[in-house]
């Protein structure tokens, strides 16, 4: 337990420094974080892992795009597998998003005003367009826009 823990915080280590700040955080970085989250769960939350298996299963990609490549892979292969690709769908959306603005839906920035600052100073609210507006969004259109 403590070496798989060791390799996994080495293998953190080695994706952090070899990853350029400007791709630090792309599909092969998702990839490989959610990787680590399913052999940390295996190990510690097998119950877990089954759970998120099965929501994933019903995932709107799962039977479109994912199922046919995992069913190519040894069984014992495509939990990872799963995982993996769930970790990099939000990268995946915005890649493939046929509208501009829906490159925002990755994130929200929350402004942020320290306490003691004047009463004039109001910060500027979230832009409308971001991940939270995004998921009523996509529930309403279904899942032929993903």
């Amino acid at each position: 337990m403590k070496q798989q823990t060791l390799l996994v915080v080495i293998a953190m280590i080695i994706v952090l420094l070899f990853a350029s700040s400007a791709s630090a955080w792309n599909s092969p970085t998702h990839m490989v974080i959610g990787a680590i989250a399913y052999r940390i769960l295996e190990s510690e939350s097998p119950r877990t892992v089954s759970v998120i298996l099965t929501l994933l299963e019903k995932h709107p990609w799962y039977a479109d795009r994912w199922r046919n490549d995992l069913e190519k892979l040894p069984e014992s292969q495509r939990g990872e597998m799963l995982f993996m690709l769930a970790a990099r769908w939000a990268d995946d959306i915005r890649m493939h998003a046929k509208l501009q603005r829906e490159t925002k839906w990755h994130y929200i920035n929350f402004p942020f005003k320290s306490a003691g600052e004047p009463e004039d100073i109001k910060p500027l609210p979230p832009d409308p367009d971001n991940t939270l507006s995004a998921e009523g969004k996509l529930r309403d259109r279904g899942k032929n826009c993903l």
